[in-house]
């Protein structure tokens, strides 16, 4: 009897070993399964919005591609950015070295490219159009590679110079096409000067004032297909709608914009940058 109850608790005890056993393997075995099923998920979640996010990009370019003639500069610079990978912007012309409005504009830019957006300043207070062709900066903008150049429209100085109507549309449209010559894809958008006070009916020997530099100058870009951003007229406009002064927005000397002023220029530059212009001068497809 006595070995009749060892041979038993021994039974139970391999038993107990057996059933420990056996739910030890079956939880290693669930456990792999478990594991394997995450890792699957984890990869399927990974691999699934790169693809999503390929084919988006994909999208994007045709529906870029299809509206060239139709795309902001904001929309232009992203498609840019899914061709090339890298995006720059340059002013060109007559601009105050110190003038902070177009500095926002190019912050405003950085914000809305999805990219790297580098940007260059080739400008100067007193420039003129021919003054900007013979000096011959051209290769200092091929350095940027900008995609695009903002030509700020030397009204004011083809005034000063006192060179004719017809030596300006000259002098501009050389300057366009050696910054074409030296960045063949860059988009050339010709931007009007801010108003000033004192320019007006200030004439020269030929009786011009800036206006009429000016007015010439949006003629020519009309007569060759570039884009203009009339920031001068938009200024204008503005003015008039809110009952403002236009001498509100200078310094004492009619010429120079003071805070309110270069926030206004700002604020009309940014709006310029959302509507849709005719891109096709720009990188050809």
């Amino acid at each position: 009897m006595k070995k009749k109850g060892i041979v038993l608790v021994c039974l139970l005890f391999l038993l107990t070993v057996a059933v420990v056993f056996v739910g030890y393997s079956y939880s290693n075995k669930q456990q792999e399964k478990l594991i394997h099923a995450t890792t699957a998920s984890t990869t399927e979640e990974t691999t699934e919005p790169a693809e999503k996010k390929e084919k988006e990009q994909a999208v994007d370019i045709t529906t870029y591609e299809e509206n060239r003639d139709s795309l902001s500069i904001v929309e232009y610079l992203n498609y840019i950015q899914t061709v090339e990978k890298e995006t720059a912007i340059a002013f060109y012309g007559q601009l105050p070295e110190n003038a902070t409005w177009s500095t926002k504009a190019e912050e405003y830019l950085k914000e809305q490219v999805t990219g790297e957006l580098t940007s260059s300043s080739l400008v100067s207070e007193e420039a003129d159009s021919y003054e900007l062709y013979i000096t011959n900066t051209f290769n200092e903008l091929a350095e940027t590679n900008a995609s695009v150049v903002f030509f700020m429209v030397p009204a004011l100085g083809d005034q000063v110079r006192d060179i004719s109507l017809g030596d300006s549309e000259d002098y501009l449209t050389r300057n366009v096409t050696s910054i074409k010559e030296v960045l063949p894809d860059a988009l050339v958008v010709m931007v009007t000067p801010s108003p000033n006070s004192s320019g007006i009916e200030d004439y020269n020997s030929r009786m011009l004032d800036y206006i009429q530099y000016m007015e010439n100058a949006k003629e020519t870009a009309a007569a060759n297909d570039w884009p203009v951003f009339d920031l001068h007229d938009l200024y204008m406009n503005k003015l008039e709608a809110d009952n403002i002064d236009l001498t509100a927005t200078l310094e004492e000397d009619g010429y120079s914009l003071n805070s309110q002023g270069e926030e206004l220029m700002s604020e009309l530059f940014i709006e310029e940058l959302s509507k849709p212009i005719d891109t096709t001068s720009g990188r050809e497809e």
